[in-house]
């Protein structure tokens, strides 16, 4: 399968370069050749929820692989940190590459695209960042700022900021944050320093924007041949098929009466996503609509109708009251047979105009596997009816057309997977990246 051709190049990276002498390339790129250094590069993680991390971590890693350049996570906590991890959800995930941060003691051999919008001139390498105004805790992964300075992700200061830089007078919210980086209670500088705080969380020395990084290759025939769809699935398949999550959710969904085609157990299932909770309030992105469980169901019907019946449907949801409905269908038609995770989703219902990035009630590793286990789920059902509003999704029908190994049936109640205001918007070429 397609996918086997990614391990293998990926097990180059992971186990044919040596964490004391490095891969043996450089990149010809303005100010960041240096001849006999082989580079790694540092990537981070966005503030956001799980689903868009996965989706933009598996790009950013991707970028890289592209290019036989080795990428590595730092020591920063990130939210839905696992306690037995410490860095973020990635232990969940298939290494990235061999090495740690720890293990490569040249830091001058790990570059670093930091900040939203860099230049190329300014990309810096590990044992730069934070100076000359602070330096970096390496436990912690984040910039400890001098007297006068703060944390930023302006790249042309290296880290640490200088107070001025913020206009706090025109900036009330970053006059707030300063007050809480110059806090002496030890529970709240223990927040900021490793990263609990919601603003100083987003902080990280690390490039957490794959954009920066497009300029670093020709696109891959793969992606000229597939596009970047076809190409994106099989990076995230390859962070999964080996991930130490797997055996976990392998017996979740068997639990709940999913298997792959080829097992004897196979039931056809149309997996359905459906997204509420602070979708149906978001201010921001008003092309997010709610619907109810009735509509999803009719768009099942039309599958049904162009590629015969299902056995069961997985209902995947954060809206209790979905539950209710769909549990009220069964009982009324006994030609409906859903199946769902057994969890509590009322953390969910007081969805609000914030969404989950500012909710730190999300920040919990169980929620993370409750998601991580609706997202395999449906990764391994027959066609999808999801919304393309969401991210969740977009991992969803990737990893399924990456297991199966061809395109499956789905609709979108909204917007295409590579619509302006969904993926699209990351693409400078349709499709392709």
């Amino acid at each position: 399968r397609f996918y086997e051709m990614y391990s293998r190049f990926n097990y180059v990276l992971q186990y044919l370069y040596s964490c004391t002498c490095g891969a043996g390339f450089e990149i010809r790129r303005k100010g960041i050749k240096k001849e006999g250094k082989p580079k790694w590069n540092l990537l981070g993680y966005l503030h956001h929820g799980y689903g868009y991390n996965l989706f933009v971590l598996a790009w950013g890693a991707g970028n890289h692989w592209a290019s036989d350049v080795p990428v590595l996570v730092g020591n920063s906590k990130y939210r839905f940190s696992d306690v037995k991890c410490g860095k973020h959800w990635s232990c969940l995930l298939s290494p990235l590459s061999k090495c740690t941060v720890d293990d490569v003691k040249d830091k001058s051999r790990i570059l670093v695209y930091y900040g939203h919008h860099i230049s190329r001139s300014l990309v810096m390498s590990y044992d730069q960042l934070c100076k000359p105004n602070g330096y970096l805790d390496e436990k912690n992964g984040r910039c400890v700022c001098d007297k006068g300075f703060m944390p930023t992700s302006k790249t042309e200061y290296s880290g640490c900021a200088p107070y001025h830089s913020f206009e706090f007078e025109k900036n009330p919210r970053r006059d707030w944050h300063r007050q809480v980086w110059e806090d002496e209670d030890p529970q709240v500088r223990a927040a900021v320093r490793e990263g609990d705080d919601y603003y100083f969380s987003q902080i990280v020395p690390a490039e957490t924007n794959p954009a920066n990084t497009r300029y670093m290759h020709n696109f891959s025939m793969t992606r000229r041949k597939y596009g970047f769809l076809w190409e994106h699935a099989h990076w995230l398949w390859y962070l999964h098929k080996d991930a130490p999550l797997r055996p976990e959710l392998d017996a979740a969904i068997k639990n709940l009466g999913l298997f792959s085609s080829e097992d004897i157990n196979h039931k056809r299932t149309v997996g359905i996503h459906v997204r509420h909770g602070d979708s149906c309030h978001d201010v921001y992105q008003n092309h997010r609509k709610c619907y109810p469980l009735a509509y999803y169901m009719r768009l099942v019907k039309k599958l049904e109708d162009q590629y015969g019946p299902y056995d069961q449907i997985f209902l995947a949801t954060d809206d209790p009251k979905v539950i209710e409905d769909a549990t009220t269908l069964m009982i009324e038609d006994a030609q409906y047979k859903f199946v769902f995770q057994p969890i509590d989703r009322t953390i969910y219902e007081n969805g609000d105009e914030n969404g989950v990035d500012v909710r730190l009630e999300f920040n919990n590793p169980k929620l993370v596997r409750d998601i991580a286990t609706d997202i395999w789920a449906m990764a391994h059902c027959d066609a999808l009816v999801v919304s393309f509003a969401s991210s969740v999704a977009w991992v969803a029908y990737e990893l399924l057309i990456a297991r199966k190994g061809h395109y499956a049936p789905f609709i979108s109640i909204d917007l295409a997977w590579g619509d302006k205001k969904n993926v699209g918007r990351f693409l400078k070429e349709p499709n392709l990246g």
